[in-house]
């Protein structure tokens, strides 16, 4: 789903048809937000790419039900604030890679 134009994941996309996805490739769209919604039925990926989107706001738990991930890119972005707890404590501890270049963070907490 690379440079698709994607506004919103919940109305343009149901990922919940996909329960088994390991991975997703949004990068190059026009995303703004991430819900903890967005990727609750998804268990099974292990990698997202949400590089090069215009993402200022991850909510709480975003990545909770994702108990696998261990690659997450947020590189070019509009991010200020990042905390590990956007994404969860429980993922957070197989995370292996994580990229926040090219945001504008001015606060960071694990």
């Amino acid at each position: 789903l690379e440079n698709c134009s994607l506004y919103n994941l919940e109305l343009n996309f149901n990922f919940s048809l996909f329960r088994k996805l390991n991975n997703i490739n949004l990068k190059y769209n026009y995303i703004s937000i991430i819900k903890k919604s967005y990727f609750e039925s998804n268990s099974y990926l292990t990698s997202v790419d949400l590089g090069y989107n215009l993402i200022y706001l991850i909510e709480y738990n975003s990545f909770r039900a994702v108990s696998q991930i261990s690659y997450l890119n947020l590189n070019y972005n509009r991010l200020s604030y990042f905390n590990q707890t956007m994404i969860s404590a429980k993922t957070s501890l197989k995370i292996r890679e994580i990229y926040l270049n090219n945001n504008e963070i001015i606060f960071y907490s694990n």
